[in-house]
């Protein structure tokens, strides 16, 4: 059995990140997404997910392996700075001896490792440099920092949550046309020094050579694209 130490937390993170897409694929296939089914969505089918999806089966691992840890939810900055409401992100803290780590997998860009929270500090992750800062009376902002900016990414509190307080987002953020998912799909994948992502209809690769784009035509196209870039199953 593996141990519930930091070593193990930070390897399962970096494991799940580079093998499991964030994606939003079944909203614009009109397919209703169930996050009781995470697991045999991407374990049975080598598929990806959004975080309700993600984040919720991670936290199931996490749980069965032995590790201290809760729900909790976030309040996600657009890009304009405008924070959404409650239950708006789901996202993980793990307490390991008196150190609490912010554990996400499911926010697309974002963390390589989990990030341990202490205010005021800047943190260096190998996707970028985050710092947390107190926002209001008992809550914190992760915030990533890109040169002079300072870019917000989610609010939150340490209350613990149920996975049943997010049914009502997650099916916002399935159906209604303010919601970030609906509006087209997303397949992204964090490779060692880039990224790959799929919007709408375009494949971009972000490498240190450069940036490869593609256009992508069909369905079909669509489909070979998932399973050989980005080693997704069934779909």
């Amino acid at each position: 059995m593996l141990e519930t130490t930091k070593e193990i937390l930070f390897e399962l993170q970096r494991t799940h990140l580079y093998q499991v897409p964030f994606e939003n694929l079944d909203i614009h296939a009109h397919r209703w997404i169930d996050p009781e089914n995470a697991f045999k969505k991407v374990v049975g089918h080598r598929r990806g997910g959004f975080c309700y999806e993600l984040n919720g089966l991670f936290f199931q691992l996490l749980q069965s392996i032995g590790f201290n840890c809760f729900l909790i939810s976030g309040c996600v900055a657009n890009e304009q700075g405008v924070f959404g409401p409650e239950f708006d992100h789901m996202a993980i803290v793990v307490r390991i001896q008196d150190e609490l780590y912010l554990v996400d997998v499911g926010f697309g860009e974002f963390s390589l490792e989990p990030l341990k929270i202490v205010l005021g500090e800047s943190i260096y992750d190998p996707r970028g440099t985050f710092r947390f800062d107190a926002f209001g009376e008992d809550r914190m902002v992760i915030q990533k920092i890109i040169g002079r900016r300072i870019v917000p990414k989610y609010h939150f509190s340490l209350k613990s949550r149920k996975a049943s307080e997010f049914k009502g987002m997650c099916k916002f953020h399935q159906t209604d046309p303010a919601s970030p998912f609906t509006k087209r799909p997303l397949c992204s994948l964090p490779l060692p020094n880039g990224r790959m992502t799929i919007t709408g209809n375009v494949l971009r690769i972000t490498k240190e050579s450069g940036i490869e784009q593609r256009r992508i035509h069909t369905k079909q196209e669509l489909h070979e694209i998932l399973k050989e870039v980005f080693g997704m199953g069934e779909w």
